[in-house]
């Protein structure tokens, strides 16, 4: 609860070797966070056992079903597109967090609220997020990441399609070398370098990657269901191109937060980074 307002993680779920991860920096966050909403996304038995003896263990972890089969649509993001309706309670704040967010630096959750609160002007606020392509051609700008695999393109630049980006969201060596650059700045606890120092205001038309953001109930609530009839839209592109526009509020990144986006599936490896991810299990434990 923060100045009367709940304080709601969701997830899109969900993959046992992440949420195990995410898992714990929620839990280091309960003292800000009321709950944890839970959208279960997946058909994998062992992830689904998984959801449901955690939410079993921990009444902190609210569980929700979609009334839809799972990738019913052929495409499994498109399952996420219902369950906004389910995060828009008016003295609610909700924080999206994908379920591969491996990393979230101690003071962010609270900075982001805050944050979220003083600036009610915008739709989304975002944490600054490492493997994002807008944050990552910001680092870029800012000198802080290589661009000996080539320079990051604005989604704008793209036909508002991210997609389409060989570097932000399709380099593999790209994306090493920016889970790389955190470790670099973790190890000599210097993160604070890798913020934005002050807020970034995102122009309508850029699609910022929804990996994680906040939002209020309320505007949630006023904004058109994700889905034509029973058909759904690409939340993402919808969210953060097209609802800006329509109610005249931009999106934001908030200065003095940090996260860390483990990979876009464009991004995937054959291995998966794994030797990455285990990195960031050890980091998570401390």
């Amino acid at each position: 609860m923060k100045s009367n307002y709940k304080i709601v993680a969701v997830t899109p779920a969900g993959r046992q070797r992440y949420l195990e991860i995410l898992y714990k920096y929620l839990c280091k966050n309960k003292h800000i966070l009321d709950r944890w909403d839970v959208w279960v996304n997946t058909n994998n038995s062992s992830d689904l056992e998984y959801i449901k003896s955690l939410s079993e263990s921990d009444s902190f972890i609210n569980p929700i079903y979609s009334e839809f089969s799972y990738n019913c649509w052929g495409h499994p993001n498109l399952n996420i597109s219902p369950f906004w309706t389910t995060a828009t309670d008016e003295d609610t704040i909700y924080i999206r967090f994908d379920d591969d967010i491996v990393f979230i630096e101690k003071n962010t959750i609270e900075n982001l609220i805050n944050f979220r609160i003083n600036n009610p002007q915008y739709l989304f606020i975002y944490p600054f997020i490492i493997n994002n392509t807008q944050h990552s051609r910001n680092l870029q700008d800012r000198g802080l990441v290589t661009i000996e695999f080539g320079t990051v393109k604005e989604e704008t630049e793209l036909f508002g399609q991210g997609i389409y980006d060989p570097v932000g969201l399709h380099s593999v060596e790209f994306v090493r070398s920016l889970h790389s650059t955190f470790f670099k700045y973790y190890k000599n606890n210097s993160l604070k370098e890798l913020m934005t120092p002050s807020p970034i205001i995102w122009q309508y038309g850029s699609q910022v990657s929804i990996n994680c953001v906040c939002w209020f109930g309320s505007f949630m609530k006023t904004i058109t269901p994700l889905q034509n009839g029973r058909w759904p839209v690409d939340e993402e592109n919808y969210l953060t191109t097209q609802v800006p526009k329509d109610l005249d509020m931009p999106l934001c990144t908030a200065s003095n937060t940090l996260i860390v986006h483990f990979l876009f599936s464009t991004q995937r490896p054959k291995d998966e980074l794994y030797d990455v991810l285990e990195v960031y299990k050890n980091i998570s434990k401390y």
